[in-house]
């Protein structure tokens, strides 16, 4: 580590969550966050940010591996949800920030993952945070989007015609 070279990174933003163990559960719990700039196209205003946390595993049963994932429904737990004022760079205007004082009883509950190898006292898992961001589109964006779902298949056959014009295709 010591030979690794040490560029000057500028995070984006940065999240910490606590996970502990209590009975058959994991708990998780954010303790704070902090976002220095944001990558979705914006106009300016609300800005709306979520950050969730699943488990993956595997398992192993009858001498046999499986795959095994914290997720219900093919959802992860929500550990994250708010929003902050941006401009139109993506940089928050003021402070968005915020510490938590730790609270157990809003914590999201997970299921333990599963034992490895089976009858073990130990798992080994992965551990997959998901952020996600959305922002209010400028007026290009919100324009282009709408044409493009309005008049998918005319886009299609004009890019495709103007295609066969221009290579001179179907043609001798």
């Amino acid at each position: 580590m010591a030979d690794c070279p040490k560029p000057k990174v500028e995070l984006a933003s940065t999240m910490i969550f606590v996970l502990r163990r209590e009975g058959g559960a994991l708990k998780a719990l954010p303790l704070g966050y902090e976002f220095n700039r944001f990558v979705p196209r914006h106009s300016k205003g609300r800005l709306a940010f979520s950050a969730g946390l699943a488990v993956q595993a595997i398992g192993a049963k009858d001498g046999a591996g499986y795959y095994w994932t914290s997720e219900r429904d093919g959802k992860e737990a929500v550990l994250i949800d708010d929003d902050c004022d941006a401009d139109g760079k993506r940089l928050p205007t003021g402070n968005c920030m915020d510490v938590e004082t730790p609270d157990w009883s809003k914590a999201a509950v997970l299921p333990m993952p599963p034992r490895l190898p089976e009858g073990a006292e130990s798992s080994m898992a992965a551990l997959e945070v998901t952020v996600a961001e959305v922002g209010r589109p400028d007026a290009w964006t919100k324009a282009w989007a709408s044409f493009t779902a309005a008049s998918e298949g005319d886009v299609s056959e004009a890019m495709s015609s103007a295609l066969k014009k221009q290579w001179k295709l179907g043609t001798e």
